[in-house]
């Protein structure tokens, strides 16, 4: 290497920098606060695979910047946490989930309903990690309904068009954002959130209209016979299913003393 030359290093931390490394090299830290959220996300649209084509990636993105912004917004100021959250972290918040197959019975853990509201416990189901919780932020919970866009990115996975993939993509990041963003508000600021979040869907929230790429029409959305936080999206049969309707109740055990 030239003597002239410099080389800059990115790293997301300094963990495995040693002493001697840390006092011969100049450090810029750029404090998340300030970053905000929004180079997760074009990480994160960037990093999808192949199958995944600039023209939905952009769509992705509309979506997102037409979604997040008020959702954070209202989260912050207008919701009550049960643990208090950042900002950034809402966009990264993690959540307990199911990776594959989430909508069969035999995957499904326990839930609880207190107050009439349904907080799905899942875990983790992998052929080489059985038992093995997993821990996931608002991108990765995307990827855990991603399996058929990496099935089509292999040379002789299945094709999927593009149209599919669009309801497919907007389905999902429709069901998401409830668990990453509104997962660790109190069950009366789950309320507030599901009112604000389906008038938002449906383009009714002032300076937030509706992008011409959001496909879902009011029909599509999560039903209206309970919270957004009630049901889950089916893909096998692209619809609406109660987390009740998929869990085993003979495997139900809630202790009458257990407390929230």
């Amino acid at each position: 290497m030239p003597g002239k030359m410099s080389v800059i290093f990115e790293t997301c931390d300094l963990e495995e920098a040693s002493p001697a490394t840390v006092s011969r090299c100049g450090m810029i830290y750029m404090e998340s606060k300030e970053l905000g959220w929004r180079p997760l996300k074009d990480s994160y649209l960037a990093s999808l695979p192949g199958a995944v084509k600039p023209e939905v990636r952009q769509m992705m993105d509309h979506v997102i910047e037409w979604l997040l912004p008020p959702l954070l917004k209202f989260v912050m100021n207008r919701c009550k946490f049960m643990i208090q959250t950042s900002e950034l972290h809402l966009f990264q918040v993690q959540t307990i989930f199911i990776l594959k197959n989430p909508q069969t019975k035999q995957n499904q853990q326990q839930a609880w309903t207190p107050n009439n509201l349904t907080y799905p416990l899942a875990i983790h189901i992998d052929n080489s990690q059985q038992h093995s919780p997993k821990l996931f932020s608002f991108t990765r919970l995307l990827d855990a309904h991603l399996d058929e866009v990496r099935e089509a990115d292999k040379p002789l996975g299945p094709k999927i068009s593009e149209d599919k993939l669009t309801y497919l993509l907007q389905y999902v990041i429709t069901f998401v954002l409830p668990w990453s963003l509104g997962s660790t508000i109190t069950g009366a600021s789950r309320r507030m959130f599901d009112q604000f979040y389906r008038k938002l869907l449906q383009g009714k929230v002032d300076g937030s209209p509706k992008p011409e790429s959001f496909k879902l029409t009011k029909g599509m959305l999560p039903p209206e016979s309970g919270l957004v936080y009630d049901f889950i999206y089916e893909k096998e049969t692209q619809r609406w299913l109660s987390w009740h309707d998929i869990i085993n109740q003979e495997r139900l055990s809630i202790p009458s003393d257990a407390q929230v």
